[in-house]
């Protein structure tokens, strides 16, 4: 029996010539599917560069090494204001020590926008951040030299928060 109800039955994929593929079958795909090329490189760094050029392979870095979202927020907001006050020319291989007590000196003296100093936690999370951010630094090659001396002495010492 053939219906006429005025309107063409759908046809299926089969009939109209395309093969759908196996859902269990284990068949290489036919085209792979390159990903688009990356919108930002990031740059190789050296002891040479800037505050200001570790940026983004730090903040890559952090993102690759599955830090919290806070933690990553933190952590760029305490590069953001190294970087503000040694200066985002200042070269990777000139920080020292000093710097690093002079920023905590700064940091404690200007406190928070309320006018209070910053918390303990906030201090601690901010020699972490100092620790690890140098201690990138150093595994990713850009630090030698004496801030890699810097670096020494800021994990065997504290910087008296």
């Amino acid at each position: 029996m053939e219906r006429s109800s005025g309107h063409d039955e759908p046809q299926t994929g089969t009939e109209m010539g395309i093969e759908q593929p196996s859902l269990f079958g284990v068949e290489p795909p036919r085209h792979v599917i390159l990903p688009p090329p990356a919108l930002i490189q990031v740059p190789v760094l050296t002891p040479d560069s800037s505050l200001g050029a570790c940026r983004l392979p730090y903040q890559e870095y952090l993102r690759l090494s599955a830090r919290s979202p806070n933690t990553i927020t933190c952590f760029l907001s305490d590069l953001a204001h190294l970087i503000a006050f040694l200066g985002d020319e200042t070269r990777v291989r000139e920080v020292t020590l000093g710097d690093l007590e002079r920023w905590r000196q700064h940091l404690r003296m200007q406190g928070s926008p309320r006018g209070l100093s910053p918390a303990p936690k906030t201090v601690a999370r901010r020699l972490t951040f100092v620790k690890n951010f140098f201690g990138w630094l150093q595994l990713s090659s850009s630090l030698h030299g004496p801030s890699r001396h810097c670096l020494n002495c800021c994990s065997s010492t504290r910087l008296a928060c």
